[in-house]
């Protein structure tokens, strides 16, 4: 008997009111799972795939004037 056949056959033994309580909880992990579920990702972009994009200003290693004591 698989999993799933056993697991009606547990439902299907319950009382009424247990079945509906079941129908609640399954419908409760439905929304819980649907809201969980982590969104499909955009694939992260590769280094180098925007070649030209950014730019990086000559003086970038230049010493910052006014913070010649902490160099």
């Amino acid at each position: 008997m698989t999993d799933e056949k056993a697991l009606m056959s547990q439902i299907h033994s319950l009382p009424e009111g247990l079945k509906e309580e079941v129908v609640r909880f399954v419908d409760n992990l439905t929304k819980r799972a649907k809201t969980e579920m982590p969104k499909s990702r955009l694939p992260r972009p590769k280094a180098g795939s925007m070649p030209g994009v950014f730019k990086i200003a000559p003086d970038f290693d230049d010493p910052i004037p006014g913070f010649e004591e902490y160099m």
